[in-house]
């Protein structure tokens, strides 16, 4: 990379610095009005290979889906990666009827849907603190918010896959409208809980038995 960076660098530099230097040897440009558009033409020629050439080794900034994805990963990891949970003050009792509250509200409110959803959103609906639904969803059912979450929206997506009536819609708008940020996102999750790609599982369900 360093190796790669000053042989760019080399090319964007030298020749400048060669050219003054001859011309202050060899007297090319004329001193007349001429010279300065002259020199700006030349400079052109000699910058613009450069810039090209220094451009692929520039840092890429993250595109928008990638800051969300970062954004919902970290909300949904910071109460886990914060005090135990054992200083919560949540009973196993507690956290027990807790689930049973979050699963009954997720079936009936479907909050999954909106793709804004986040830890301190769905604890607030609940009435619960979000470090006490963080411990629940990973106690009780074993996953982060993020996974749990976006489990619920592939369910979603298959049920809507199998009705006639949303045939018409393609895979992106089903998974859009089901909470889904991106492509990518949505692809990553169906594969992860079902073992197929969307596309042949969709498939599978027009083929012939």
């Amino acid at each position: 990379m360093v190796a790669t960076l000053a042989g760019r660098l080399g090319v964007f530099l030298v020749g400048p610095m060669l050219f003054f230097l001859l011309n202050f040897v060899f007297r090319w440009l004329p001193p007349d009005l001429i010279a300065a558009p002259l020199l700006g033409a030349f400079l052109v020629l000699l910058f613009v290979p450069g810039y090209f050439a220094l451009r692929p080794l520039w840092p890429k900034l993250p595109n928008e889906e990638t800051l969300h994805n970062l954004a919902d990963y970290s909300e949904a990891n910071a109460s886990e990666s914060g005090p135990s949970y054992q200083k919560s003050g949540l009973k196993e009792e507690q956290a027990e009827r807790y689930a049973q509250k979050l699963r009954t509200y997720m079936q009936a409110a479907q909050p999954f849907l909106d793709a804004e959803l986040s830890l301190n959103t769905l604890a607030e609906s609940l009435g619960l603190s979000a470090n006490h639904l963080s411990q629940v969803i990973n106690g009780q059912f074993g996953q982060n918010f993020f996974d749990f979450v976006n489990q619920y929206r592939v369910e979603e997506v298959k049920k809507r896959l199998q009705d006639p009536a949303q045939a018409h819609f393609t895979l992106l708008a089903i998974a859009e409208s089901c909470g889904f940020k991106s492509k990518s996102s949505f692809n990553s999750a169906f594969k992860r809980f079902t073992g197929q790609t969307p596309s042949a599982f969709k498939n599978a369900l027009s083929s012939p038995v």
